[in-house]
């Protein structure tokens, strides 16, 4: 499970050696979607024009969808950094992808189930980009049936 790596490093400016060991872990494989505390105070959506109204306006929500299921013909891009949560683990299914292009968002407890790659940005279900920078997924499920790839972009967590 572990390696272990010895280092010698030799100074033979002062005479002197050294050797370290170092435990390098093997990746841990990904856990299952943990249930997880809402934020105080959210925004609350139950349809999908409500989300996209929330999720298109600009500064820095909490949102919480509640159980059901929300279509689009297209991808929703976020106008500021917010901060998106299913009301329920696994109980709001977005069949449209995200995209993000300002600093520290999240996503968290959403099961995507997306099946055109019209309705994800570039084939993408989740995308940052930009000022997109420290992207947080978390707890949820991605299905894009083979029609949507994937990307890893720098910032993501």
């Amino acid at each position: 499970m572990f390696r272990i790596l010895t280092l010698c490093m030799s100074m033979s400016l002062f005479g002197l050696s050294m050797s370290s060991t170092l435990f390098a872990a093997e990746p841990l494989p990904p856990a299952p979607p943990q249930d997880y505390a809402l934020p105080a105070n959210p925004t609350y959506v139950t349809t999908t024009a409500e989300f996209e109204t929330a999720f298109a306006s600009s500064g820095s929500k909490d949102i919480v969808l509640r159980d059901g299921t929300y279509a689009n013909s297209t991808y929703l891009c976020a106008g500021g950094s917010h901060r998106v949560w299913a009301e329920h683990l696994g109980k709001a299914v977005l069949s449209f992808g995200l995209c993000f292009s300002t600093p520290r968002c999240e996503v968290h407890g959403i099961k995507f189930d997306v099946t055109n790659d019209a309705n994800a940005l570039n084939g993408m279900v989740i995308t940052s980009w930009s000022n997109g920078a420290f992207l947080t997924v978390t707890d949820c499920w991605i299905y894009g049936h083979r029609a949507c790839g994937s990307w890893n972009r720098d910032g993501m967590g």
